[in-house]
């Protein structure tokens, strides 16, 4: 091979090396044995020892350890067998019987829990419903109040427009008396008195025996009349407040069943002494209403001693 820093040398031949492997023989005979094979040393060969039987009690034995093993095997088996599918069995139906029972108790704590809050929901409802309900009684009781008032100032106009007022008022006094009397005397307002003179007349009053008198210290529509033996009141004041106190008894379911005392709603309207006086509830040319259950009678003082009954109603 040319020397790659010298292209100029000539290249050499390269020669196979020589190879030679030395055979080893080894010298047989005809039957390729080695030449010595009788000088090897034969080796004796051992019979092989067949075991003796067992005899009956070795045979006993076996079957009985046998029998130890697989039974406490089996046990074992068993044992852990039984051991995990009771364990899995357990499991199942503790978890069934928990989540069953676990499902009541959360029922019945949450129904108790929801009773209980109902409860105050119901209480909280109530407390901001009831002072509602209060006003509510409260305005009835109010209007109630006014509604009087403005009827009492109303029948004060009536008695001093409508002469039918005093000469209704004076009719049902006098008849309220025990018996006819032969001589009456009659007090009225003075105002009462001119108009009744103008209606009756000297000449009729005399036929009919009564003897008119002016009471300034009555109000518009008041009349008393007195005989020898009795004395008849009928103040307007009182034919108010007995036709109201009937009205609102008639009315008492509408009013909550509490129905309010005329005489404590009147007695909150001043009194206005003078010509405007305390006045009837109304017309007593008109008949009353079917809700009036009676009507009120004068109040009768016989002479002798002190008797009241109910005050009439107009009619």
């Amino acid at each position: 091979m040319a020397d790659e820093q010298n292209p100029d040398q000539r290249p050499e031949l390269w020669q196979i090396p020589k190879m030679e492997v030395a055979l080893e023989t080894e010298e047989t005979n005809a039957l390729n044995m080695k030449t010595d094979w009788f000088k090897q040393i034969e080796e004796p060969v051992e019979e092989e020892q067949v075991p003796a039987p067992p005899t009956l009690e070795e045979i006993e034995a076996i079957r009985t350890d046998a029998f130890d093993e697989g039974f406490k095997e089996g046990q074992a088996a068993g044992f852990a067998k039984g051991e995990e599918e009771g364990r899995l069995e357990g499991l199942g139906k503790g978890h069934e019987e928990g989540l069953m029972q676990g499902l009541q108790q959360g029922l019945e704590l949450g129904a108790e829990q929801i009773a209980t809050q109902s409860g105050q929901w119901q209480v909280l409802t109530e407390q901001l419903h009831f002072p509602k309900l209060q006003l509510d009684k409260q305005i009835e009781l109010e209007l109630v109040q006014l509604a009087m008032a403005l009827a009492q100032q109303i029948v004060k106009v009536e008695v001093q427009t409508n002469p039918q007022v005093i000469l209704a008022a004076l009719k049902q006094a006098i008849d309220a008396l025990p018996f006819a009397a032969q001589k009456t005397t009659l007090l009225l307002h003075p105002d009462d008195l001119v108009l009744v003179k103008a209606v009756f007349g000297d000449e009729e009053c005399d036929k009919r025996g009564w003897s008119l008198q002016a009471e300034p210290s009555f109000n518009r529509g008041d009349c008393q009349v007195k005989t020898d033996i009795s004395s008849v009141d009928y103040p307007l004041e009182m034919r108010v407040n007995q036709v109201l106190k009937q009205f609102l008894a008639h009315n008492s379911e509408q009013l909550n069943d509490r129905p309010v005392e005329p005489e404590q709603q009147v007695a909150a309207t001043p009194d206005v002494s003078g010509d405007a006086q305390p006045s009837d509830a109304e017309t007593p040319t008109e008949p009353q209403s079917e809700a009036v259950s009676a009507e009120p009678q004068p109040a009768i003082s016989p002479e002798s001693s002190s008797v009241t009954q109910p005050p009439p109603e107009p009619s």
